[in-house]
């Protein structure tokens, strides 16, 4: 009798530090999930940043590149100069 509840005794000691090691590797987990939830947010919120840094740059370069299409709309100034080159190379 005492040998068989030695061996209960044992399997409950067995059964409560099975569970103390899931309840350890369940914090574990829990902590983990935890850390990449943030670093997701934080690395969601760079995005976000760089998404609008990468916004305003093309809306500049879009305008850059208009107003390079509108200076080589031929104007007065440009007419002028052109006709003042041509007078020269007949010379």
């Amino acid at each position: 009798m005492e040998k068989l509840e030695q061996e209960f005794n044992e399997l409950e000691l067995n059964e409560l530090e099975k569970q103390g090691e899931f309840n350890e590797e369940l914090k574990r987990l829990a902590m983990e999930a935890a850390n990449l939830f943030r670093t997701l947010n934080n690395l969601k919120e760079e995005r976000k940043a760089i998404n609008e840094s990468i916004k305003s740059y093309e809306e500049q370069f879009k305008r850059v590149m208009q107003d390079i299409d509108f200076l080589k709309q031929p104007n007065l100034f440009n007419q002028e100069q052109s006709k003042g080159e041509e007078k020269e190379e007949e010379k």
